[in-house]
């Protein structure tokens, strides 16, 4: 009874989140004369939560109440972004205020245009959109004030950054994508499930007939580092591929592939089959996890300067997270994989709700 339990909270866990939570917002920072222009680009999502905009209560917000509660949403995005010089805030006013969709997602897109400032002194941005209600909100910041563009990063743990003056280094710019990159592979509730799908049966062997925990723990550290570098390079280089347009793929259409390869590997750990041609099966299902893990970034308009630098950063940051929760779970996972329980009732137990998950991620992504 008290697995049970403890299963049930899984699943009532899992099917709250999304497979790919995160919100992904947009300012580009344009400079004429003495005035910047910020573009700025939201999930009109997001405002239903802060401001009073469904007219009819029927929980959906549609375009036309969008449009209709214009000063509403103004007034909140101008409580909750400013530009400040020496602590005092700069004149802000909206135009071009338009509704649109994008990648499947409802947008929001305005322009915030400044009053004038001083061109010497150093001037920062601060961002507080719905940071304390949602901390998976993320705003990429692409400023076009200098000779380059510069790529910055706002998060809950970084509302301010300087637009003009003693900006980001590159260090600095690198360090930020990295942590988004661990970050995403954190939140990354899809990629997780994939790889503990993997994990589950390396810890087993078959001996006369019977399925036991491996005796030999180089024996399993050489079979996760198999499975963990052929996920690596798979997802490295489609990301790669993609982030520099080489190939581009439908991103909802990926989603649905990556839920589907999902399902395909707890399947197996379900029939108990060992697929000969096992890590072609991996490195082939990494590939399309790649095209996943590059959507979080090919939105993105970033100068040649530093596109290598962010997709370094991002995805060094990944693989680190990875390997982070690999060497955090397998302690535990070898440990439970001693019981009698392991095989067949824990894996496929704990496969049977990945199953379950996917199909409902998959019904709330086709439902979009």
């Amino acid at each position: 009874m008290l697995v049970f339990k403890h299963l049930l909270l899984v699943v009532i866990t899992l099917t709250s989140l999304h497979a790919h939570q995160s919100r992904e917002n947009y300012i580009t920072i344009v400079s004429d004369a003495e005035r910047l222009t910020l573009q700025c680009e939201i999930e009109s999502d997001n405002f239903s939560k802060v401001v009073a905009i469904d007219d009819n209560s029927n929980g959906i917000v549609s375009w036309r109440e969008l449009r209709a509660n214009e000063d509403k949403i103004v007034t909140y995005l101008l409580k909750n972004i400013s530009l400040t010089q020496e602590d005092q805030k700069i004149a802000l006013r909206a135009s071009n205020y338009e509704v649109y969709r994008r990648d499947d997602q409802s947008y929001l897109r305005l322009n915030l245009v400044s009053g004038t400032y001083d061109l010497q002194k150093e001037l920062s941005l601060n961002y507080q959109l719905f940071f304390d209600m949602d901390a998976l909100q993320r705003v990429f910041v692409l400023s076009k004030m200098g000779a380059e563009n510069v790529s910055m990063l706002l998060t809950p743990r970084q509302r301010s950054i300087v637009i003009q003056g003693k900006k980001q280094t590159l260090l600095q710019q690198f360090v930020s994508f990295f942590m988004e990159g661990v970050w995403h592979i954190w939140s990354g509730y899809d990629h997780l499930l994939f790889l503990l799908m993997l994990l589950l049966p390396a810890l087993i062997e078959k001996h006369e007939g019977v399925y036991r925990r491996s005796a030999s723990v180089k024996k399993v550290f050489i079979k996760v580092l198999k499975i963990v570098t052929l996920f690596s390079l798979a997802h490295s280089l489609t990301l790669g591929v993609a982030f520099f347009d080489y190939a581009t793929i439908n991103p909802k259409i990926i989603e649905i592939f990556i839920l589907i390869s999902i399902v395909i590997t707890a399947l197996i750990n379900i029939l108990g089959l060992t697929p000969k041609r096992l890590y072609i099966l991996i490195f082939t299902f990494g590939l399309l996890h790649g095209f996943g893990f590059a959507n979080a970034l090919n939105e993105m308009t970033l100068s040649q300067g530093h596109v290598v630098l962010t997709l370094l950063g991002f995805n060094l940051g990944v693989e680190v997270g990875q390997v982070a929760l690999v060497v955090a779970a397998m302690p535990l996972l070898y440990a439970v994989a001693g019981s009698k329980f392991y095989h067949p009732w824990v894996i496929r137990a704990v496969s049977s709700l990945t199953v379950a998950v996917s199909f409902y991620w998959l019904y709330v992504l086709l439902g979009r």
